[in-house]
């Protein structure tokens, strides 16, 4: 009688087979699981059309272009008690440069572009430019008025405190806007597009940034400048002092070559 030895075992196409099958099945399993969770997030980029409108961006490049006065506004930073109203209006413009960029980038129409700067204006302004101003006043180094007036560095350290302060007060500013302008429930929007950045790091790095830098480039001439004639005055001093005691030396040793005793020179 012959034997049956394979009888009851699965054979081994077979088994490949159910191998293939359970990892298919677990993979959907884990995908499933995983759109499940994305989608209970809110974060649906997959179906867009869900999304409001109004709550899809399109970031875009835009370039950013200083438009302040420099040599204007070094001379506010430089004594912003003189110019107390000039100050007010040098931080304005220095935030709707901003604001008007990050909407530039994040290609809102030009209506939404006016909400922001009318929101600005309407309900931070008021607040930011005594903040800027009493940080800016705060900031100030009086323990250092005689190295200053040697080296006239006044002008760079007025930009470099004026930088400080406006990050720290960019992020906020910019967030708020947004909020409002944009009117989302939960805070967040859908984005897509090229350079995709928070709006915050756009502010800081593409428009702060570089309107500092121009700044810093116009106060070091400006310091220079004023170094240079420093320099001048205190060298044409020290010699007009070189000649002066040239002169009475000159005159005390003549004195002293005249003097005479019964007749006889005795200077020596």
């Amino acid at each position: 009688m012959a034997e049956n030895n394979g009888a009851g075992l699965i054979p081994e196409s077979k088994k490949i087979l159910l191998i293939k099958i359970l990892l298919v099945v677990l993979i959907i399993s884990l995908v499933g699981i995983f759109l499940l969770d994305f989608f209970a997030a809110g974060e649906n980029p997959i179906n867009s059309g869900n999304i409001p409108k109004e709550f899809q961006i399109t970031y875009q490049p835009a370039n950013f272009k200083v438009k302040l006065d420099k040599q204007e506004a070094i001379a506010i930073l430089s004594n912003p008690e003189k110019f107390p109203e000039e100050f007010d209006n040098l931080v304005a413009q220095m935030n709707t440069s901003l604001i008007r960029h990050v909407a530039k980038r994040m290609n809102l129409d030009e209506e939404r572009q006016e909400a922001m700067i009318q929101s600005y204006r309407n309900n931070f302004h008021g607040d930011l430019k005594k903040w800027y101003y009493r940080d800016f006043i705060a900031a100030k180094d009086t323990t250092s008025v005689l190295y200053q007036n040697w080296y006239e560095n006044e002008s760079l350290n007025a930009v470099e405190k004026i930088h400080v302060i406006a990050s720290k007060y960019t992020c906020f500013l910019i967030q708020q806007i947004l909020s409002e302008v944009l009117q989302t429930s939960s805070g967040r929007y859908y984005a897509k597009g090229a350079r995709v950045e928070d709006p915050c790091g756009i502010a800081l790095t593409e428009a702060l940034q570089p309107m500092m830098k121009e700044l810093e480039e116009r106060a070091a001439i400006e310091d220079f400048g004023k170094s240079k004639g420093l320099l001048e005055e205190k060298v044409s001093r020290v010699i007009a002092e070189l000649a002066t005691y040239e002169q009475r030396d000159k005159k005390g040793l003549n004195q002293q070559l005249q003097t005479r005793f019964l007749g006889m020179a005795v200077s020596t």
